[in-house]
């Protein structure tokens, strides 16, 4: 009867010591609060459009929740159905959930489609879950603000939704145009067949060909749905004016490089309509800016100390710094810094 107990409390023992080797986070090697979000080194990604890499970058403006993960560990599989909770609930509010991993895990694709989770996965191009963000172990997740700094980090089952929802609420409408494909969705569609052509245009983003037929129609002495018209540019408005406001907020904080992509979105949005010609007017400005010009420069030595030494990127910064010791980007480099 004792060699029975012994037994069972060896097997307990080395069970649990499996445990909370997957699960034990090492607190002292996270990042500091405030530091600049590193690339997760994503080479692939699931429920996405594209199938490719995820880039944190992308989602500026939004709060993001990644979260390190990996099918052979028993306490992350447990915490998945939270991050599918946290995305149901959050997710059009502004919150990207996305779950990384490396190449360890086995039949990732299976698996989401089994539980049908709907937020994103990555896949890392080597091996190592969340090297960059200090983590040595799983799970562990990561709450990143709108600035793209990191605001927690933590056991994934720990992720509080008071947390998520004070940084959800620096998110602007504008930005929130990133989670519906860029152009706005109807939540339903008119009866009128003419109508409901136009609301189709809208969403793949014509709207200077969708405000041309409404205005058109709104002419026509005996039009019927004015109303139903006059709402649709309205919509058509709101989504413009909002997406306006966020790429204005991108080029006052000196993000010229963000600014200018909004802006060519609004500007090609609207090709044969004469409103187009107000944000080409902010394109051709913020592609002369000062700013802009440093954010290229910013890019390109980015791109050439990529898989340069920790010794080769601070020489670099260093010399970024220098010649630009202000704005928005050399913050981002001294941020850079900090983590070397």
């Amino acid at each position: 009867m004792k060699q029975l107990k012994l037994k069972y409390g060896l097997k307990t023992i080395c069970t649990l010591l499996i445990l909370f080797q997957c699960s034990v986070i090492a607190q002292a090697g996270y990042l500091k609060k405030g530091t600049k979000a590193p690339s997760l080194g994503s080479a692939s990604s699931y429920n996405t459009s594209s199938g490719k890499a995820i880039n944190i970058e992308s989602y500026k403006g939004l709060v993001v929740l990644v979260d390190f993960w990996a099918t052979w560990c028993g306490p992350c599989i447990k915490a998945m159905p939270h991050m599918q909770e946290l995305h149901h609930k959050y997710g059009k509010k502004g919150l990207v959930v996305i779950a990384h991993t490396d190449s360890s895990s086995r039949g990732v694709e299976s698996y989401i489609k089994k539980n049908k989770f709907e937020f994103m996965f990555s896949i890392a191009g080597s091996k190592g879950i969340g090297k960059n963000y200090g983590v040595s172990g799983i799970p562990s997740a990561c709450l990143i603000d709108v600035n793209g700094a990191v605001i927690w980090q933590g056991h994934s089952a720990s992720v509080r939704e008071s947390d998520v929802e004070n940084a959800l609420k620096k998110v602007s409408k504008g930005a929130l145009m990133k989670l519906s494909s860029i152009f706005p969705m109807h939540e339903a569609y008119s009866k009128n067949s003419t109508l409901r052509k136009i609301q189709k245009d809208v969403e793949a983003g014509k709207m200077g060909k969708s405000l041309n037929a409404l205005e058109s129609l709104l002419k026509k002495d005996k039009t019927e749905n004015k109303d139903q018209c006059q709402k649709e540019i309205d919509f058509i408005k709101e989504w413009l004016s909002g997406y306006e406001t966020y790429a204005d907020e991108r080029a006052e904080k000196g993000d010229a490089l963000e600014a200018k992509k909004l802006y060519y979105v609004l500007y090609n949005s609207l090709s044969a309509h004469d409103a187009r010609l107000e944000f080409k007017k902010k394109y051709d400005t913020i592609r002369r800016s000062s700013d802009y010009k440093i954010g290229e420069k910013y890019t390109s030595m980015l791109k050439k100390v990529a898989r340069a030494s920790n010794k080769s990127k601070l020489s670099a910064y260093k010399s970024f710094l220098k010649k630009n010791p202000e704005g928005y980007y050399s913050k981002l480099v001294e941020e850079l810094m900090g983590q070397l």
